[in-house]
């Protein structure tokens, strides 16, 4: 999943920064894709093994925590 670059750059900028290299957004950019790649694969899993096809708030809340130890 690829999120564009000056998304992560205005989201700073609205966040008080008031400079920002392409270099950095372009980071957050692909950090903040992999990361949301890892949750929607791990909350898949979650509502599979429940034995659901609908991903729950609780698939999602689950696989975040999952993924952030």
């Amino acid at each position: 999943m690829e999120f564009k670059r000056n998304t992560f750059k205005r989201i700073l900028e609205e966040q008080g920064a008031q400079r920002i290299s392409k270099d950095a957004a372009g980071e957050l950019a692909k950090i903040t894709g992999e990361t949301v790649e890892k949750v929607i694969k791990t909350a898949i899993e979650y509502a599979k093994h429940a034995g659901r096809k609908t991903i729950m708030r609780s698939d999602v809340k689950a696989a975040i925590k999952d993924i952030s130890q």
